[in-house]
């Protein structure tokens, strides 16, 4: 009998260990791409929250600082006169005048300010020129007498060509019984809201204009 033989290849078997590796590796590779995504997936979740309560955070904070609460709407009241001369400089030989009141509220309950400003309107400004010293005059020994502050109530007295004008003004908590009087309200007054300050004005003959007589 003839013995026959058999010779391997050389590359024999080498092909299904090849297959069989990649096969093994396959899903090794995909568990990785799976975590990866699922990483970015988790990062990109946490970044969108971030984002919300930023946002959200800033959008808390359009209301008006200060104020409670919060979504209180200011309101405002404007009184002014031609006629009536301010009391504490007195009557000066101008030729036009305006004494006028500007009052800011939280809501229509409660004073946030209130200012003064008093115009004398001259013909020319020689006139004016020479009246600005006894209106800045008179002005201060007023405040003098009450008030131990030549720049109280950040007052100022100008004088701009033919025009002096006098400015002053306070806030709710300087708005004592000394400081009352040179607001137009009597020191025994004790005004509080909107009505109760067009009430105070228009009493001594102001023509009073409120924010919420547009409503």
């Amino acid at each position: 009998m003839e013995e026959k033989l058999y010779f391997k290849p050389a590359n024999y078997g080498k092909g299904k260990k090849k297959e069989q590796t990649e096969q093994k590796s396959e899903p090794k590779t995909k568990t990785k791409q799976n975590h990866k995504a699922l990483k970015l997936v988790i990062v990109l979740l946490i970044l969108a929250i971030v984002v919300a309560i930023i946002i959200w955070l800033l959008h808390g904070k359009t209301t008006t600082t200060g104020q409670y609460p919060a979504n209180v709407k200011n309101e405002y009241l404007d009184c002014a006169s031609n006629s009536i001369t301010y009391p504490k400089v007195g009557e000066v030989d101008s030729d036009k005048k305006e004494l006028k009141a500007t009052m800011v509220f939280l809501g229509q309950q409660e004073l946030s300010s209130i200012s003064i400003k008093y115009t004398l309107m001259f013909s020319d400004e020689e006139k004016a020129h020479f009246a600005e010293p006894i209106v800045n005059t008179r002005f201060h020994e007023n405040i003098a007498q009450v008030i131990d502050q030549y720049s109280a109530f950040n007052n100022k007295v100008t004088l701009l060509d033919d025009t002096v004008i006098v400015t002053l003004h306070a806030s709710k908590n300087d708005l004592v019984d000394l400081a009352k009087e040179f607001f137009m309200i009597n020191k025994n007054d004790n005004p509080v809201s909107l009505y109760d300050f067009k009430t105070n004005f228009e009493s001594q003959g102001f023509a009073c204009k409120a924010s919420t007589d547009n409503n």
